[in-house]
Formats: C-alpha cells, structure tokens, sequence
C-alpha cells in the first residue's frame, strides 16, 4: 500500500459494509455491497439523517451470467456466500500465501518499483516479511530461483506459516483522473456504473507469531497487479479478477471490509441509492438459505445411500430383526417429496429427465 492511501485513509472516512446480495446483469455478476451513510443537516433541532448506500463490484464478465448465473466466478462466490468452500482450481487453499510470498519476492526483487500495485506497505522489513523470506530462501535458495520466477512446482515447495487476512479494505483506483473524468459523463445505468475503473483493493493480513500486519495493495491499473493475477487466478480478466479474488478471499477468511469515501470525493458518484438497477438482485439471506438446503439434502443422500449399504449387510447375514429396521427407516424417505433432491435442478426436455442439468437460475 502506497504513500498516498494512506494519506486517504487517514482524511476520509472508513465505512464498514455489507454484503447486501448478488445479481446477474448484462455485463456479468455483480456482487452488491452496502453501507450506512449520514447526511448532515443544519436545521435547529434537526437530526442527521442515515440512509443506505449500495456498491455494485463486477467479479466476471461472462456473458452467459445475464440471465443465469453460470460462470465459475459467479458458482464460486455463490458456494462461498452460503457457507461452502470447496477450495478447488478456482480458489485454491494456497491462493492467499502465494499471493504473500509473490508481494513480499517482489518487494526485495530488483525489478520492484515504488508506488506500483501489488506492494508491501511500509520502507522496511517487518518481523512479517522476514518470516515470509525465510520461508522463501529455505525453499528456493538451493535452486537460485526467486519465487516471482520460480515454477508452479517450486513455489509448491515453500511451506508458508499460517495466516489470515484482517480486513479488506476498497478505496480509489491508482489513476483517480481516470475515473473522474469518466464519472463527469456517467449516467445512472448498469453499463455506466460497470465500466468504469476498478477500485483498488488493500488486504491487511496477520501472520502467526508476527506482530506487524502486512499490507498488500490489488490495483487492476497496475502492471504488477495483473502479472500476478495472471499467474494465480484462473481465467484472467484485468478489469473483474481483482475484484473476485479479493471478496472470494473475504468470504473464505470471514474478514469485514471497507469502504475508503466521503460525500465530497467522486468516488461516492459510483455508489446507488436503491437497486433498481439491478431488478433481478437476490439478498445475501437467500442464498444462504438455498445453500443450507442444497447441504442438508445432500446429507439426507448419505443417510440413504448408508442405509442401503447396511440393509445389503444384513441381508447377508441374515439379520431379520436388523433388516426390518432398516428397511423401516428407508420408508421414511420411499416418496417423491422426500427423495433428497437439490433445489435449482432443471430437467432437460418434455418428460425427459435422462439428462438433468445444474444451474444457478435467479428465477
């Protein structure tokens, strides 16, 4: 994190937000955040008034997620929001190490320059950074590669100690003249709000038995944020991927996240009063409650799946008394209502039910 966020953090204020919902769109998955904000009155005897404000952040820009939300960026932070985590190419376990490990190489690197996206805040190493580097020499040094360098296999080698992020924090793009400009002919429409800019994105993560947290900035307009995201994150796309790493990785983390503005700053053009432009938006508590239904028939499916196994066991054995059972238990689910069955499960054809499909419908 550079000079100059800092300095922004310190003059503007800091809104903790929500996660309001999600939302399918012609430009791809949205993912809808929200926040309390107070207007100031001057009226004698008036109170301030708080409203709600919503921020509309793009995590892909497939278009197949107009209607449905098909994407795996979409699928991936959808299972994440409802509590699963499958921890897999998408999002692998080790993202956020290797994230660490990439910063902190680059911050030593010879090609480091100050003031470009991903970077280690502060002009010294803290006990956090030394940590990561002898983390890096014990696994690279014999095979005088650096990790921004080294292999898929080599930076597999290095045994990172344990971490998590502290707080997610989303403020102004690296080029602000940018998106003033663009914001001075914005007009109240999805495709106007989606296009511009993206934000930029500072993760502030501890490590075990460190003291100093460690700053990582993800800036979309930086050379040095996109080569990194090009090496970890799968599908590369400079204007959503930051974005979808970053509220992937807050979800995972359980982390709060922030939004860095004023009334006065332009950034505040790019937030919404209401979400009427997203009409198809489903609220977080929605899709939590689908995802606890999808995971408890899931788990009725074992249920079934380990009486059968039992009721062939004591079949075997001749088990009468223990068949019976067995077989009455199986009863409770023998009906079509209660088969487990997964919610969102589109058939196929009329009355053909061979080739079931999966989708994410927001129907």
């Amino acid at each position: 994190m550079n000079d100059n966020s800092d300095e922004q953090s310190k003059t503007k204020p800091i809104h903790r937000v929500n996660i309001e919902g999600v939302s399918v769109s012609s430009h791809g998955f949205v993912v809808l955040l929200s926040f309390n904000t107070t207007q100031t009155t001057t009226q004698p005897c008036a109170s301030n008034k708080s409203s709600i404000s919503y921020l509309p952040i793009q995590i892909s820009n497939d278009p197949d997620d107009e209607k449905v939300a098909s994407s795996v960026q979409a699928l991936t932070y959808l299972q994440l929001l409802g509590g699963i985590d499958m921890a897999g190419a998408v999002l692998p376990p080790e993202l956020l190490p290797q994230l660490v490990c990439y910063a902190v190489d680059q911050q030593r690197g010879e090609s480091y320059k100050r003031g470009k996206g991903l970077q280690i805040d502060g002009n010294k190493f803290t006990d956090s950074e030394l940590k990561i580097i002898e983390c890096l020499d014990d696994a690279l040094r014999k095979d005088g590669v650096t990790f921004v360098d080294a292999s898929a296999k080599e930076r597999n080698n290095v045994k990172c100690p344990k971490m998590k992020i502290l707080s997610v924090e989303i403020g102004a793009p690296t080029n602000l003249s940018l998106l003033m400009e663009d914001d001075k002919n914005r007009t109240d429409t999805t495709s106007s709000i989606l296009e511009l800019e993206p934000f930029m994105f500072t993760l502030e993560l501890m490590i075990d038995d460190c003291k100093s947290p460690i700053k990582i900035c993800i800036d979309s307009q930086s050379d040095d944020t996109n080569d990194m995201l090009q090496e970890f994150v799968y599908s590369f796309n400079p204007h959503c991927s930051g974005a979808f790493t970053v509220l992937c990785l807050a979800q995972r983390y359980k982390c709060p996240i922030y939004f860095t503005c004023d009334s006065s700053s332009m950034l505040i053009k790019r937030t919404l009063q209401n979400l009427d432009l997203f009409p198809e938006w489903r609220s977080t508590g929605a899709v939590q409650n689908q995802s606890e239904t999808v995971v408890s028939n899931i788990n009725r499916g074992f249920e079934v799946h380990n009486l059968q196994k039992a009721l062939q066991i004591a079949v075997r054995l001749g088990d009468v008394a223990a068949e019976r059972k067995i077989q009455a238990k199986i009863q409770e689910y023998d009906s079509f209502d209660e088969l487990p069955v997964v919610e969102g499960m589109e058939i196929a054809g009329d009355g053909d039910n061979s080739n079931p499909k999966m989708s994410g419908s927001f129907g």
